[in-house]
């Protein structure tokens, strides 16, 4: 936790406030979710590092649990997809939520993982942004070509480039327009967007036929996104119109979080949550003898740099009696000890899970 800090905080001002109130927060999370402490602090650096500050990544905190769980990634990673797509399209920290559940909504209803339209707005987030293109209808887009196998990159590259296309069309790729009776304004202006001009192609494809659709779209958009483009007509409009509408419906219900909710109420999220228990009764242990640990540690660095720093007679007469060796041997049996004593409780615990687990999953 000490680097997250270090990182949210900005620097040395603040730390210490900033390391107090995130490691209580990494403790409280893991008493109340199926994640550790360890990886709620490996969700919170991705935060802070996005530039979220101590506050506004301790409020998004809970926002990032909830998607990790309903899609199944990995915390830190479920939290550095998401930051990465709320920079992209230029979100708020504010907006965690909302994206959040955009994202589970068009999860939950196409043939693409968290992870790949993680990639997909990596190509096309920032563009979709200049453009005006919505996140929930950008996401859409990504899940209606991830239906037909284009997924990740090739996704975002060739949403990209159908995007720049309509904006920097110029000779034979404006004459290819102006054919397929499409403009700028479809894409960008207002009511337009994705699913707007992919409704005037399927009617340019109706009108003008599939062969000279095919060869004017090819050299609008070119072969990089020409494949993704014809697979976006052949899906339809009403397909990314009906799946923006389930990601916008998903943000109204708070469908991260009901998600979360019904994993946590299975036996195997009982599961996790005793884990996490676990795991935050044992740090707590280790915050109370860590000052003791601390203090016995660096004394007996202070004796061993004192005594290297002696005369070889001094060192000889000290070897003679052996005084010094006894004492520090004793000290560090003290601390075996009181290690020995904690290491029996957790194990114990861990035992009596064990046995929990053996019985009930």
């Amino acid at each position: 936790m000490t680097e997250v800090a270090a990182i949210a905080a900005g620097g040395q001002k603040g730390f210490d406030s900033a390391f107090t109130k995130m490691s209580a927060k990494a403790l409280e999370m893991a008493g109340a979710t199926e994640y550790s402490a360890t990886q709620v602090g490996g969700a919170m650096k991705f935060m802070a590092m996005a530039g979220m500050g101590v506050t506004k990544t301790m409020e998004g905190l809970p926002a990032v649990l909830q998607l990790a769980s309903a899609s199944g990634l990995q915390l830190a990673e479920a939290a550095d997809v998401v930051t990465n797509i709320m920079t992209s399209m230029g979100k708020k920290a504010s907006e965690l939520g909302e994206v959040n559940n955009i994202l589970v909504g068009v999860f939950t209803h196409a043939n693409v993982s968290l992870q790949e339209l993680g990639e997909s707005f990596k190509y096309a987030g920032s563009i979709a942004k200049t453009v005006g293109v919505s996140t929930e209808e950008l996401a859409a887009s990504i899940g209606v070509l991830g239906n037909v196998g284009i997924k990740g990159s090739q996704a975002g590259t060739g949403l990209r480039k159908i995007m720049i296309s309509m904006h920097a069309a110029t000779g034979r790729a404006k004459d290819s327009m102006n054919a397929m009776g499409v403009s700028v304004k479809d894409i960008s202006g207002p009511g337009g967007g994705i699913a707007t001009l992919v409704k005037k192609l399927e009617l340019a494809k109706k009108a003008i036929g599939a062969d000279a659709f095919t060869g004017h779209a090819m050299t609008l958009f070119g072969i990089r996104a020409g494949p993704q483009l014809a697979a976006l007509v052949d899906q339809g409009a009403d397909s990314i119109r009906n799946l923006t509408d389930e990601a916008i419906k998903a943000n109204k219900q708070n469908f991260a979080k009901f998600l979360a909710e019904k994993k946590l109420g299975t036996i195997v999220g009982k599961w996790e949550l005793l884990k996490s228990a676990i795991e935050k009764v044992a740090i707590q242990f280790g915050s109370k003898l860590a000052p003791t640990a601390t203090m016995v540690i660096e004394s007996l660095s202070g004796i061993a740099n004192h005594v290297g720093g002696m005369s070889d007679k001094m060192k000889s007469a000290i070897s003679t009696t052996a005084l010094w060796t006894t004492g520090i041997l004793g000290t560090v049996t003290a601390i075996a000890g009181m290690i020995s004593i904690t290491g029996y409780a957790i194990t114990g615990i861990m035992s009596f899970v064990g046995a929990m687990k053996t019985l009930f999953l």
